[in-house]
Order: C-alpha cells, then sequence, then structure tokens
C-alpha cells in the first residue's frame, strides 16, 4: 500500500504542476468544462466562446492533457478508449477498466466557479445562461446549445487571494462510485461520474470508503479516502498532503475557497 499511496500522491503533483505549465502557456487556468479558448463564432451568441476544434467540451482533464506529456491523446481525444496513467491511483479497488477514468477529481471552487462563498452551493447551469455557466454549441451553424459549462477563468496568482499553498487543487475520487457514479474523464459536473468536488458547502470528503456500495455520490461532490489513512489532495503550489479524517466541515471549505480570506485552522 505505501507504494500505492507513493504514486497516487506523484501523480497529485504531477496533475498539480501541468496547471502551472498551462497558466504559464495560457496565462489562465482550464475550465471545470467547456471551451478553452476565445474563438468566437458568428453563429453564437455575443460573448460566448467557442473553441475552433473537437477539444469545445473537454473537462479540465481533457485540456491538461499536453501538459502531462499525454499530447497525442489530446490530439485524438476520445473519452472511451483513452487511458492516462498519472490520472489514475492502485489505491482504487472499484475501476472496471483503466479507460477512460480518473481517480483525481478537481476541485469546482477553483476551476468551476470561484465567485462563490464557503456558504454557498455551486449550482449547474441551464442551457442560455451567460456569466460562467455559459451553454456552449455542439454545432455552432445550428445555434442549439446542450452543453452546460463551468469556467471560473481562474489564473494564478490573480485568482488566488489566499495562496496556491492554502488551496486544495484536486483530491482523490473513486472510479466506480454508488449504483450509478463515479470519476471519468470527460463527463460534465452535472454528471454522477463527472470528475469533481466541492459544489455542496455542507459535505466533507468521505473517509475510509472500503466498497463501491458504501460510497457516497453527489454530482460535482463527494472526494473519496482511499482505506483509512486520510484524503490525498494537490494544493495549487504543486504539493501534496494528507487530510486527516477529523477535519472540520469550516476548515474543508475554506481549504477549498481560494479567495475567502479565511485563515486555515489548526484541524489542517
Amino acid at each position: 500500500e505505501a507504494a500505492a499511496r507513493t504514486q497516487t500522491i506523484n501523480n497529485l503533483k504531477q496533475v498539480a504542476l501541468a496547471c502551472h505549465s498551462c497558466n504559464d502557456v495560457n496565462k489562465r487556468l482550464p475550465p471545470a468544462y467547456g471551451p478553452f479558448s476565445s474563438v468566437v463564432v458568428s453563429a453564437t451568441p455575443t460573448g460566448v466562446a467557442q473553441p475552433a476544434t473537437a477539444a469545445a467540451s473537454l473537462t479540465i482533464f481533457g485540456h491538461l492533457l499536453p501538459f502531462i506529456e499525454q499530447g497525442n491523446l489530446y490530439n485524438n481525444f476520445n473519452s472511451t478508449t483513452g487511458k492516462v496513467p498519472p490520472y489514475l491511483s492502485p489505491l482504487d479497488f472499484s475501476r472496471k477498466s483503466d479507460v477512460g477514468y480518473t481517480n483525481i477529481a478537481a476541485n469546482l471552487r477553483v476551476f468551476g466557479d470561484s465567485g462563490k462563498t464557503t456558504v454557498t452551493d455551486i449550482t449547474f447551469p441551464i442551457s442560455g445562461t451567460g456569466g460562467v455557466e455559459s451553454a456552449l454549441t455542439a454545432d455552432p451553424s445550428t445555434g442549439t446549445f446542450f452543453i452546460h459549462a463551468l469556467d471560473a477563468k481562474a489564473a494564478i496568482p490573480k485568482t488566488f487571494t489566499d495562496g496556491t499553498s492554502n488551496t486544495v487543487f484536486f483530491a482523490t475520487r473513486l472510479g466506480e462510485c454508488g449504483n450509478s457514479g463515479g470519476s471519468k474523464i470527460d463527463n460534465s459536473p452535472d454528471d454522477t461520474y463527472g470528475p469533481f468536488f466541492g459544489a455542496n458547502h455542507l459535505h466533507t470528503p468521505q473517509f475510509n470508503v472500503t466498497s463501491i456500495a458504501s460510497c457516497l455520490n453527489t454530482a460535482g461532490d463527494y472526494a473519496h479516502a482511499f482505506g483509512s489513512s486520510g484524503l490525498l489532495v494537490a494544493l495549487g503550489d504543486g504539493s501534496a498532503r494528507t487530510i486527516n479524517p477529523s477535519i472540520s466541515l469550516t476548515t474543508w471549505m475554506n481549504a477549498l475557497q481560494p479567495n475567502d480570506g479565511n485563515t486555515l485552522s489548526s484541524d489542517w
């Protein structure tokens, strides 16, 4: 188990550091889900950004592929055939296969909507809304909008007034959870297989998950700790640490929120 934990920690660090590389190139971080482009096509409403490639509806984990030495997979992305070793944890007992899954989940309060506070939930967009909760179109020529996006337009250091070392970017999550859910690379935040956590402001991580049946799952919500040793997370500065099961809800939410101005308590 020690070797598996070390591998998982190294993977978390790699993905967190990939965010810095992405930020250096693009001057911002990818969205939780949606386009990562400033291209606007004429068939879409004013101000709704549309990418020029099929990468439009990728999650953050799709957009980060070029920054974890997976450029070929990014250029030929297929969530049903892609296996991405840096996204997998050997601690996960639930995955049906390695294809299409990620055991690393993203904090929606960083990548989805950094304007939320620690006492509000992140709500998922409906078709046609604007701002960070914009709707995308799969076919710009028809103007048909149905893919929902969450984009905090986060950037290092601009949106991290609490400091990247005090903000959780990523945490572990089971590949399969409950009756129908888990963590897959390209599922949206409002999907029970979406690789995200942090939407509900009243939920701490689920610790000591030992079975698929006992795993708690709500779209965009829980991080999962494999076994009894605590939750593995990656912080915004590229470091990784273990979160103790005794962490309070207040401290957990303060660690998820990048800009609330609250200091982390001693249980951190």
